[in-house]
């Protein structure tokens, strides 16, 4: 079995030893595998962002779900399911990307999401002007958006 990097900050827990259960032992091994097999820190790094951030659109995505499902209009179920979701998008990209959950962050963290937001509609605005509909534009911005996601997250809100 390869060894784990010395760089990572994930422990690797035995069932005998109180190991965690459920999705995040999931989330956790999954990541412990994902370092395995980049040599870089910063991929390693990079790599854990996209799969954490593919995790808490699912998070997001499920609350939403629930909620319509109970009867809510979508329109408080997506105000809803979006705070529920920024909180635990804070608390897991924070533990499992930068080590780094003090929750003075938060707020830098909200400013990246709003950032985020304002960079997606100018590229959903660009790919109209273009010709593109709103979902070949909304998937060309996937990587820009994750990209400069991870770039504020490191330098601003996490400062890794």
């Amino acid at each position: 079995m390869p060894t784990q990097p010395e760089s990572s900050k994930l422990e690797v827990n035995d069932a005998a030893a109180g190991a965690p259960t459920g999705v995040l032992a999931g989330v956790r091994t999954l990541l412990l595998r994902l370092e395995q097999r980049l040599p870089h820190p910063e991929a390693r790094r990079f790599a854990r962002f996209l799969l954490v951030g593919g995790l808490n659109t699912l998070f997001g995505y499920l609350v939403f779900a629930l909620l319509v499902y109970v009867g809510l209009h979508y329109s408080l179920a997506a105000l809803l399911s979006t705070i529920a979701g920024v909180i635990w998008n804070f608390h897991t990209t924070g533990k499992f990307v930068f080590d780094n959950i003090e929750r003075k962050r938060i707020v830098r963290f909200v400013g990246v999401y709003a950032a985020l937001y304002g960079l997606n509609l100018l590229g959903l605005r660009a790919g109209q002007a273009l010709g593109y509909d709103a979902y070949l534009s909304g998937a060309a911005m996937l990587l820009p958006s994750a990209v400069v996601g991870y770039v504020l997250n490191k330098l601003w809100v996490f400062q890794a």
